[in-house]
């Protein structure tokens, strides 16, 4: 059961490192979608449209990345809570799943 947790899990960690990748490096060349007709220089107009794009992709990274670190914040808090709860009202058999799976993260 663990594996098959764990192989989602990556999964799912992949994809979205995969996403968040693509916004920082392909993202502002592909929305743009420029092309170089007989190896002529880029136009000043598509220049600024690429940047433009670029720095896109890079806030889209950023906002990702940000929720991502409320989302974990906020999980360790409410583990932290419980295992305060726990400890205190001396249930073991619940205290040590918890610090198994803290320890994981």
């Amino acid at each position: 059961m663990d594996q098959l947790e764990n192989s989602v899990t990556r999964t799912l960690f992949e994809n979205n490192l995969r996403n968040l990748l693509f916004d920082v490096r392909e993202y502002g060349t592909v929305v743009t979608n420029i092309e170089f007709p007989n190896g002529s220089l880029m136009l000043p107009d598509y220049q600024q449209r690429l940047i433009i794009n670029c720095h896109l992709g890079f806030r889209k990274a950023q906002s990702f990345i940000l929720e991502q670190i409320i989302t974990n914040q906020q999980e360790i808090n409410q583990l932290q809570e419980s295992l305060k709860f726990y400890k205190m009202n001396r249930y073991t058999n619940k205290v040590i799943p918890i610090i198994h799976e803290d320890a994981l993260n």
